[in-house]
């Protein structure tokens, strides 16, 4: 009935081609339908008033300038639709209050132009389109709840659209084609709500979606273009944001999270000098970054709280930046960089009980860097088939665990320091050259254990503090092994097996114990102890090794043991009621102990 109506009203309907026109209806009453057309006129006026149900209302205006529309409908299953075309200046405002009703309002080819739909009450929609437009805003207001409002703004030039919606289970949709300098935003207050804008082939746009209660869904996306800004703020619990930004160039994007157990997940594919940000506060949110491809992509996550988890996927490309920050308890950060090069990773967590992994395969030039302060903190590096790259773990606190693996590289890098007690620390280079790794621990009952396989590999441990332990075991050849610890009842071990190795071990306290096992030939072993009640022993296997044994203090006691031919053996003792022994098997070997 209304679309009859409507064509018959249409077809005996008057147009008006003059200036300064009003034309004006108003109806009471159910099944009503009314219809104006304005033609190539300036500051014309059409207004519309209909109260009742299911009512209808059609406007349009054909060119000019500095027009408008107005429309107001009360009641139930009303339907307008407004039309602007070839126009500037125009203005369009569509008033609804009541349920089930619906507005449509469309500008096309128009310049400076404003669009405005009002809606309050239930199960209302939206539609609001703007064609190849410059400078043209729209907004929808929605009070209720239910209700559904959708904007699509084409080909157009800084042009901007925003939805407000007040109410449970509210839809609002913005997408903008194939324009620049265009704004787009959502907000939503209220709950289970679905907000999606999406920009798709423009430059310098920006989209924002905010909502403000719970089980609320964020979506954006933009596609094809350079310079965008996307974000997504979110207040309350259960709520879930997505960016995506896909074959684009210096694009932001940045999702904030307060409440509970919100998801937020932000991709970026095939760009350069992309950004990426999350901030979430509360309590167990997860959170997902993930770079595709491209250059000097930058990706941040900040939580705050307790029971996070943070992940970071950046995979191909160069010089990208991974940041996450936690602040809380119970936090869980994961960074993978794939086939990448001079690629950083830095993961900081205060609190207890949290969990840090940096993940860097097939690439070059690398660093990974984690920092914990606080109890029971897990930090592990895994750097794999590269080269000339970095691994860091900076520890404060107590019972922390520091884990960093190397595996199939050279010139690589790895570095413990821990602050505190009962601490573990373990590095692992496996297959490489000219790797070199470094453990220092400060407090008491810390383990720290270092193992290389390769050549040319360098191994340090530092130990301050009481009742430590620390153990180096490398395989290869020209390996340098060293252990240095300041303190009473400490343990140090060191192994080796291969050709031209040193090992080295300073031990400054009491109680201490400290063993040396090389098999090969050229080896070098030393202890050095000031100390005493303590115990040294070296055990060469092999041709043409040296072992020495300095030991200063009281009731101290040492022993060498050589197996082959040509090996020097050496002790050196200062001191009262100390022990020394000196057993060598084969030939040419030379034994001397003074004390």
């Amino acid at each position: 009935m209304y679309a009859a109506a409507v064509a018959m009203l249409f077809a005996t309907s008057t147009s008006f081609a003059q200036t300064n026109n009003t034309a004006s209806s108003s109806q009471e009453g159910d099944r009503n339908a009314s219809a104006i057309t304005q033609k190539n006129g300036q500051r014309n006026t059409a207004a519309v008033s209909q109260t009742g149900a299911e009512n209808g209302s059609v406007v349009a205006q054909y060119g000019g300038s500095e027009n408008g529309v107005v429309v107001g409908q009360y009641g139930t299953f009303h339907d307008v639709s407004a039309l602007q075309t070839k126009g500037q200046f125009l203005d369009a405002t569509v008033l609804q209050d009541g349920v089930n009703q619906t507005a449509v309002t469309i500008q096309e080819h128009g310049l400076d132009n404003d669009l405005n739909v009002v809606q309050y009450g239930e199960s209302n929609e939206a539609w609001v389109e703007q064609l190849a437009g410059e400078g043209n805003e729209a907004s929808v207001s929605q009070s209720g709840m239910l209700n559904e409002a959708d904007m699509g703004q084409y080909n157009g030039v800084a042009n901007s659209g925003s939805i407000s919606q007040d109410g449970e289970a509210n839809i609002g949709y913005v997408e903008q084609q194939s324009g620049a300098g265009n704004a787009g935003s959502i907000v939503q207050v209220g709950f289970s709500g679905d907000a999606y804008v999406g920009q798709h082939g423009g430059v310098g746009n920006t989209g924002a979606v905010s909502q403000d209660g719970a089980n609320n869904w964020g979506y954006m996306e933009q596609r094809e273009g350079e310079g965008n800004a996307a974000s997504v703020g979110q207040a309350g619990d259960y709520n879930e944001a997505y960016v995506g930004q896909f074959n684009g160039m210096s694009n932001s994007a940045d999702v904030r999270q307060q409440g509970d157990m919100h998801d937020a997940t932000i991709e970026q594919h095939s760009g350069d000098a992309n950004e990426a940000s999350i901030a979430q506060y509360g309590s167990e949110n997860g959170s997902t970054i993930a770079q595709y491809g491209g250059r000097e992509n930058d990706a941040t996550v900040a939580q705050y709280g307790r029971f996070h988890d943070a992940t970071i996927l950046q995979s191909g490309g160069e010089d990208h930046d991974a940041v996450i920050l936690q602040n809380g308890v119970n936090q869980t950060a994961h960074i993978t960089q794939e086939e990448g090069v001079d690629n950083d990773a830095y993961v900081t967590q205060y609190g207890e009980s949290n969990d840090a992994y940096v993940e860097q395969l097939y690439g070059e030039g690398n660093d990974a860097d984690v920092l914990q302060r606080g109890t029971m903190n897990d930090g592990r590096v895994g750097q794999y088939n590269g080269e000339d790259n970095d691994a860091d773990i900076d520890q404060h606190g107590e019972e922390n665990i520091a884990y960093v693996e190397q595996q199939s590289g050279e010139d690589n890098d790895a570095d413990i320091d821990q602050d505190g007690m009962r601490n573990d620390a373990y590095i692992g280079q496996m297959a490489g050259l000219d790797n070199d790794a470094d453990v220092d621990q400060r407090g008491n009952d810390n383990w720290a254990y270092v193992v290389q396989y390769g050549a040319r590999n360098d191994a340090e441990i530092y130990q301050d503090g009481d009742d430590n332990k620390a153990v180096i075991g490398q395989v290869g050849v020209f390996n340098q092994a060293d252990i240095e610890q300041g303190g009473d009842g400490n343990l140090a071990g060191i192994g080796q097996v291969g050709v031209g190795n040193w090992a080295v071990i300073d031990q400054d306290g009491d109680y201490s114990l400290a063993g040396i096992v090389q098999s090969g030939s050229a080896n070098v072993a030393v202890i050095s102890q000031d100390a005493q009640w303590s115990a040294a022993g070296i055990l060469q296997q092999g041709l043409g090794n040296e072992a020495t044994i300095d030991q200063s203090g009281l009731y101290n006691l040492s022993g060498i043991l050589q197996s082959g031919e040509s090996n020097t053996a050496t002790i050196n003792q200062g001191g009262t009621g100390n022990a020394a022994g000196i057993f060598q098997f084969g030939s040419y070997n030379t034994a001397t102990i003074n004390q």
